[in-house]
């Protein structure tokens, strides 16, 4: 079966996310690379766009990457 060539473009957008372990550099990189793949899955940004660059809290609980529990006191959701 072959691929559309639009389909295998759209797939290589999307950051790889590394697995985590229990250190805040990878922490950190993990939550980027969560915030890159948010902001180009809701359409707020493609790569190479990066003055679009914007994900919410809201975004986030609504796409389940985190619940509204985990979202620090007083962020706006």
């Amino acid at each position: 079966m072959k691929v559309p060539t639009q389909v295998l473009e759209r797939h290589r957008r999307f950051p790889s996310i590394p697995n985590p372990s229990p250190n805040l550099e990878s922490l950190t990189q993990v939550c980027t690379a969560l915030k890159e793949a948010v902001e180009l899955l809701t359409e707020q940004r493609t790569r190479g766009q990066e003055l679009n660059a914007t994900a919410t809290w809201g975004d986030l609980v609504n796409a389940g990457v985190v619940s509204v529990d985990q979202v620090p006191k007083g962020a706006r959701v």
